[in-house]
């Protein structure tokens, strides 16, 4: 069975690169912050799919910003296009998150933005990432699955400068949105399971901090 783990080359958008800190940026400093915090991107799937599909992005958020802190959630378009990897489905439902180190007190929700990832370590992020996926993935039907993850160029503040984060995405693809986001939900439930399952991942980011 092919993987539906994908490692993806670096994703570099030139001057239009996603941009960190930025004004309408809110820290995560609880649970509860989860869903407020990007409600304006998952409002369109509660509508569409009801908030139970949706509740496992919050919680998979609360367990990432737990090791590394995410800048960026998009859901993307309903006419985003299907991967190569989903041929034959019709329809694509997903999520991508863009995620920095956290910051240098380790403590949620401080504001101290700290350091950013440099190419190894957004590389280094996300082989460590791919590897836990895979080494979980098992027998599950992962069937319409999409999981990518790799790292992506950022603009921070004119001090800071180009720097790097590591983006996941993750998306369902079926013959039918419903289906499709059933998909997707299931995938974002896989990510969260194998990250509270194998704490090496805990390791990993702290390494990347250091």
């Amino acid at each position: 069975m092919r993987s539906c783990v994908l490692r993806a080359p670096i994703r570099d958008e030139g001057n239009h690169a996603a941009v960190y800190p930025y004004e309408q940026h809110k820290v995560i400093a609880k649970a509860e912050d989860c869903r407020p915090t990007v409600l304006d991107e998952t409002l369109q799937l509660e509508s569409e799919f009801g908030r139970p599909v949706v509740e496992p992005l919050y919680k998979l958020l609360w367990t990432l910003n737990d090791f590394v802190q995410t800048s960026h959630t998009a859901v993307a378009p309903k006419a985003a296009p299907v991967p190569p990897q989903c041929e034959g489905a019709r329809d694509f439902v997903a999520v991508d998150i863009v995620c920095v180190q956290s910051s240098l007190t380790g403590v949620r929700g401080s504001g101290n933005y700290g350091k950013w990832f440099d190419r190894d370590g957004g590389d280094a992020c996300a082989d460590e990432l791919c590897r836990i996926l895979v080494s979980v993935e098992g027998v599950r039907n992962t069937d319409g699955w999409y999981i990518a993850v790799g790292p992506c160029v950022m603009t921070y503040p004119p001090t800071l400068g180009r720097g790097f984060g590591c983006e996941l995405i993750i998306g369902g693809a079926a013959n039918g949105r419903s289906e499709a986001a059933e998909r997707w939900s299931r995938a974002v439930s896989f990510v969260d399971d194998a990250l509270h399952s194998l704490r090496q991942w805990e390791g990993a980011a702290t390494s990347l901090i250091a």
